[in-house]
């Protein structure tokens, strides 16, 4: 059966926009004295612009576009229009290729096949599930201590490194284990040739970046063939 959600046009994404936070902080600031009347400014605007300029330059950098200490040396590698977002914690959800990720290893963790099947693009998640659920608990991948590393988008289309440890009871090694967030990335790869290889041919469980895809507005962990 087909997903009826299948990926659309990809989008481009704007480098850096480091320019649009200086030019949001200014226009608050020109709001905040153009109500004051033009005239100097006053301890409580400032503190009005200071707060917009913390809570802009705030939500930024949680979403990986501020950089702490500058991109990365090997994102250029990448090739132009990849956004490149910084390693962090991140919450279960589909608004972002982390976010998924997130909800599909923490899923797995709790052996609870339709919520993983939620967040993979692999077909209707009944079906999904009911496959999943013929297998024993106890042979469900899971993951230990994982953080989100690196996550590199282009379009809509979208890799994701991780730390920590992914398991598939049976297979040997059962677990892949990974302590950098920028394994694999820091090779100098374009995405484009990360993307035809994310998962390491050579081995059933080596440590392997996670390809996500944009659908109707939501990532999830997948190339984007439902099955």
């Amino acid at each position: 059966m087909e997903n009826p959600d299948s990926p659309g046009d990809e989008i481009t994404i704007d480098p850096i926009p480091v320019p649009r936070v200086v030019s949001a902080i200014a226009g608050r600031v020109r709001r905040v004295r153009l109500a004051a009347g033009g005239r100097r400014l006053t301890w409580r605007a400032w503190l009005l612009a200071a707060i917009a300029a913390v809570a802009v330059i705030g939500a930024l950098k949680l979403a990986g576009v501020i950089w702490t200490s500058g991109p990365p040396s090997w994102a250029p590698a990448l090739g132009s229009g990849v956004t490149v977002t910084q390693p962090g914690q991140v919450a279960p959800g589909h608004g972002s290729p982390g976010a998924a990720v997130a909800g599909a290893l923490a899923a797995l963790s709790a052996k609870d096949p339709v919520a993983f099947c939620d967040y993979a693009y692999v077909g209707p998640v009944a079906r999904c599930a009911a496959q999943l659920s013929q297998a024993p608990r106890n042979q469900l991948p899971y993951s230990v201590s994982v953080k989100i590393g690196y996550v590199a988008t282009d379009g809509t289309r979208a890799l994701v490194g991780v730390t920590g440890k992914i398991c598939s009871p049976g297979s040997r090694p059962e677990c892949s284990t990974n302590t950098d967030p920028a394994a694999i990335f820091s090779a100098g790869d374009t995405f484009a040739t990360l993307w035809t290889r994310p998962v390491n041919p050579n081995s059933s469980n080596a440590y392997s970046l996670l390809p996500c895809v944009e659908v109707g507005g939501k990532w999830y962990v997948g190339t984007g063939t439902a099955g």
